[in-house]
């Protein structure tokens, strides 16, 4: 399926409809410009039926626009996300990621390794925005004989959506065989800089917090930091591993790390604001359990 993401010239939009007690919904493409409606109001003309849609507004985010005292189940809602950015769920079949061929999960790691040296020169007189931005420049697509991996990263809005999950960045990983068949995997990172390079973890305003938060969702959350000399992770606060980014994302390729649940995927998709597909009810311990 063309998605959104794979051609800027054309627009996808994912209309709700009601039925009875069911909810459906249908993912549609045209060019830019052509769709005749822009609205609740003018797309009921055409769709009498229809109860909401999601679209990717000005602002570049997918959002979801519903009739009034309307809303739609979590599970429907999280599958039609995923069909919204180009993942069929019927075709799903995680034991792909242990059928990777390797010089995908290599690639990865070279692209990430050059990206995380340059952004280590940032670390210094950027903000950790600017430097994340570094550190995931690399390429979207990644294509080796029949297989297609599609990299990407979302930030999370610090106003709306940070405070709701404790996350600031997602990592989403999509791998497709020659067969059609495919997999998805989420990493979710909180990144704290440390221009001195020897900061204690409990030094980092929050990080305990917000990663109790973050595993509150998924236990596939990592604290994320950003020196001038390395750019790691570690699996748990307090841990003397320091994994080394780029190895880190190669090995969730190779299916040591990463959540693999549909509604998590969902959730992190580039959106201003939670869905709360994923999210049940959020605590916020006061200390945090360093295990996963």
């Amino acid at each position: 399926m063309q998605t959104e993401h794979d051609d800027p010239n054309f627009e996808v939009r994912t209309i709700f409809t009601k039925s009875g007690n069911s909810i459906n919904y249908e993912t549609k493409i045209k060019k830019s410009g052509t769709w005749e409606w822009s609205g609740l109001s003018e797309m009921k003309k055409g769709a009498k039926k229809a109860i909401g849609y999601l679209v990717r507004n000005a602002k570049g985010y997918i959002e979801l626009k519903l009739s009034k005292n309307v809303k739609i189940p979590k599970d429907e809602l999280s599958k039609a996300l995923l069909q919204h950015v180009g993942v069929d769920t019927s075709k799903l079949d995680h034991a792909l990621w242990e059928k990777i061929p390797e010089k995908i999960a290599d690639k990865i790691a070279s692209d990430l390794l050059d990206s995380c040296q340059k952004a280590q020169k940032q670390v210094y007189k950027s903000s950790e925005g600017k430097i994340l931005g570094a550190v995931f420049a690399v390429d979207e697509m990644m294509v080796e004989q029949s297989w297609q991996v599609k990299f990407s990263n979302v930030e999370f809005s610090s106003v709306s959506k940070e405070p709701n999950s404790g996350n600031d960045i997602a990592v989403l990983l999509h791998v497709t065989d020659g067969q059609g068949k495919s997999a998805i995997k989420t990493l979710w990172f909180q990144a704290k800089k440390d221009a001195s390079s020897n900061k204690a973890d409990d030094e980092h305003s929050e990080l305990e917090e917000q990663l109790a938060v973050m595993r509150n969702i998924t236990a596939a959350s990592y604290p994320l930091f950003l020196t001038p000399t390395k750019i790691y992770v570690k699996e748990n606060l307090g841990d003397t591993d320091k994994i080394d980014l780029y190895k880190f994302i190669a090995d969730a390729v190779r299916c040591k790390y990463g959540d693999k649940r549909e509604e998590v995927f969902a959730e992190s998709v580039d959106r201003s604001t939670i869905f709360e597909v994923a999210i049940k009810k959020i605590n916020k311990p006061k200390k945090l359990q360093h295990t996963i």
